[in-house]
């Protein structure tokens, strides 16, 4: 359940993935978009983040599986999860170029794939396959802030 960090503010995401229903990819995610389906600037510009020095979100989940997060387009942080609400913070301060970010917030892990004519699972990046095994990982994002 999302029981929430004391404190917690905006919302709390439950993210649940079953490794078996991979399309094939390799990789799972969720964008944080501006505006929504912006993908590549084609909507208009983004947020601008150039007074921004961070970015804190709160964790927990699965235990060991790796998630990788990211802020402002720019900085990607691999993150072992844990059982129990975890602080993170991800330093925006040597980041340029944060007056258009369509991407404010993202996170992503890798997924088994397996290959079209055989049973055969391939990990595509064993250093975060978190979802070897087949087991669903569920993991639970909270407070995400963009500190100014």
């Amino acid at each position: 359940d999302c029981e929430r960090p004391d404190g917690a503010e905006g919302q709390c995401y439950r993210v649940g993935i079953d490794p078996t229903l991979s399309d094939g990819t390799g990789w799972v995610g969720i964008y944080w978009l501006h505006p929504d389906n912006n993908w590549n600037g084609d909507l208009g510009p983004g947020c601008n983040l150039e007074t921004a020095t961070s970015v804190t979100f709160q964790v927990k989940g699965t235990a060991d599986a790796i998630v990788n997060f990211n802020a402002a387009e720019a900085i990607e942080q691999p993150i072992t999860l844990t059982e129990e609400w975890t602080e993170y913070t991800i330093d925006l301060s040597s980041v340029w170029g944060t007056e258009n970010v369509w991407g404010g917030f993202v996170f992503s892990l890798a997924l088994p794939v397996v290959a079209e004519d055989t049973d055969t699972t391939v990990d595509t990046d064993t250093d975060t396959n978190v979802a070897a095994g087949g087991e669903t990982l569920v993991f639970y994002i909270d407070d995400i802030t963009i500190n100014i």
